[in-house]
């Protein structure tokens, strides 16, 4: 917020890690990073937008500032919402599309260009001492940020944590990923592999609903 020019500008990061939405009458901002917050005031219109809805069930991603709700809307990934006079302006600072394309001689090349970038964002994160630890899933990314961070680490040890969901999950067991997190850890002696108490249930498992409410898409069965 700029008291002096009086105008309020959301940005949002690059990538679009977090969410932030927002409504707009024409005279005052309502903004949360979780959509709930905003469908909790009574003044924000709940008034369905259809075919964002059908959009989001066939995967469509060309309108990124549309939500489900038709008066809702989010700041686009690498872009801002500028507020002032009355006026709504969005723009993008950051896009794919500024990313110059990469053309490398071989298929090897590539894997050895993309195994130095990762360990240098690795590395960039890692303590010169004390305790490392990280959260193991069966997935690519996470797999793949703890394994090198293992292999950097060297002698040191590396704490790798992976839940177990031990509650109903609308995604029956896809969240249950033990023993591919397991073949990972297996891997690098150095890794203290802990698996969390699969008794212990998160708010997500009970109200599975709550997903939809935050990340402002529809709930699958």
């Amino acid at each position: 917020w700029d008291p002096a020019a009086r105008r309020l500008t959301l940005d949002r990061d690059a990538i679009g890690v977090r969410a932030l939405f927002y409504y707009f009458d024409g005279h005052s901002v309502a903004f949360a990073t979780a959509l709930h917050h905003l469908l909790a005031m009574p003044h924000v219109p709940r008034d369905l937008d259809e075919l964002r809805l059908a959009d989001f069930m066939i995967g469509a991603t060309e309108a990124p500032e549309r939500t489900i709700y038709r008066q809702i809307h989010r700041v686009p990934a690498g872009g801002s919402a500028v507020f002032r006079d009355g006026e709504c302006r969005t723009a993008r600072y950051w896009t794919l599309a500024g990313i110059a394309p990469l053309r490398l001689k071989n298929d090897d090349a590539y894997v050895e260009a993309a195994r130095e970038r990762l360990d240098a964002a690795v590395a960039s994160r890692l303590p010169e001492s004390g305790a490392v630890a990280s959260m193991l899933s069966g997935g690519f990314d996470s797999a793949g940020v703890t394994a090198t961070a293992a292999r950097l680490l060297g002698d040191r040890g590396l704490t790798a944590f992976t839940r177990v969901s031990g509650a109903y999950d609308p995604y029956a067991s896809w969240f249950d990923e033990q023993a591919l997190a397991g073949q990972v850890a297996a891997l690098y002696p150095n890794i203290d592999w802990v698996v969390v108490d699969p008794l212990h249930s998160a708010e997500r498992d009970t109200r599975p609903e709550i997903e939809a409410e935050r990340m402002g898409m529809p709930r699958w069965e």
